[in-house]
């Protein structure tokens, strides 16, 4: 997940246009790039969630 967002550094860009593709290519293939984006996207999910049931529970407090 480093190198990936060292990636984003390098580019100078968030989204995940060709230059970024072309970049994640020199490291991982087409169906690695697929599985390390899904994983940052179920992390940043549990984190989302996590962070509603924080604040669900600071509210009644």
């Amino acid at each position: 997940m480093i190198r990936h967002e060292l990636v984003h550094l390098k580019v100078k860009d968030l989204n995940h246009g060709s230059l970024f593709l072309k970049e994640m290519k020199k490291f991982y293939s087409e169906k690695e790039i697929e599985e390390i984006e899904r994983s940052i996207m179920e992390k940043v999910i549990l984190l989302l969630e996590k962070a509603e049931i924080f604040s669900l529970s600071f509210c009644k407090i």
